[in-house]
């Protein structure tokens, strides 16, 4: 993909509707499927197709593919970061009234480095162009130390695109990777100002 591609903010000016905390609680079990792109749902899901705010939980580096072993409280801890996202102001207008899925396996790997010459090398992770969405807002991907070193460096980002919706030379992220070290996951607020992120909370209500 060329340097050139313009990347359009996704959730930029994304209008939020109402959610119901009361019970909430986690579905899922990896059976989540691909839809079609028919627009953007006009909330931080982004795309038509999903109807929660579903993610999925891998392990794999950008920099080097090595896959690392998955800590056996990966799930759990990302379910516990998603009840503290629930409690953010802008997540109660958000529209959505189905539970959260956290899911073990990704469907697609994170993307390749596409600018070795970029600052770090997370920030040359462009995203996968594609023309059916993932079902999954977010990709997590979970790391050992050393691999997330030599992919941050020393940004502060942990987010890339995943997945993008392109036309012409013009391209809008519509689905986030997030990646995390083992030991970062012991860490929820860590973990849930991350997460806020990923899904575009922490610019929701901004002009």
């Amino acid at each position: 993909m060329a340097a050139s591609v313009a990347f359009v903010a996704a959730v930029a000016g994304v209008t939020l509707g109402v959610l119901t905390l009361a019970g909430v609680t986690f579905q899922g079990s990896g059976s989540a499927e691909e839809g079609p792109l028919v627009g953007p749902s006009g909330n931080l899901l982004i795309t038509a197709n999903r109807d929660r705010l579903a993610i999925c939980i891998d392990s794999a580096s950008p920099v080097t593919s090595a896959p690392a072993s998955l800590p056996a409280n990966a799930k759990e801890a990302m379910q516990t970061a998603l009840q503290e996202v629930a409690r953010h102001p802008y997540w109660q207008r958000a529209g959505i009234t189905l539970a959260p899925v956290v899911d073990v396996g990704c469907p697609s790997p994170p993307p390749p480095i596409g600018d070795p010459s970029s600052y770090a090398p997370i920030e040359g992770v462009w995203g996968f162009p594609v023309s059916m969405p993932s079902y999954y807002r977010v990709f997590v991907f979970v790391l050992d130390p050393h691999e997330l070193q030599k992919l941050v460096g020393t940004s502060r980002s942990r987010r890339a695109p995943q997945e993008l919706s392109c036309l012409g030379d013009s391209c809008a992220e519509i689905t986030a990777a997030l990646f995390l070290s083992v030991d970062e996951l012991a860490d929820p607020a860590f973990v849930t100002d991350n997460l806020e992120k990923a899904t575009g909370l922490d610019q929701a209500g901004r002009p």
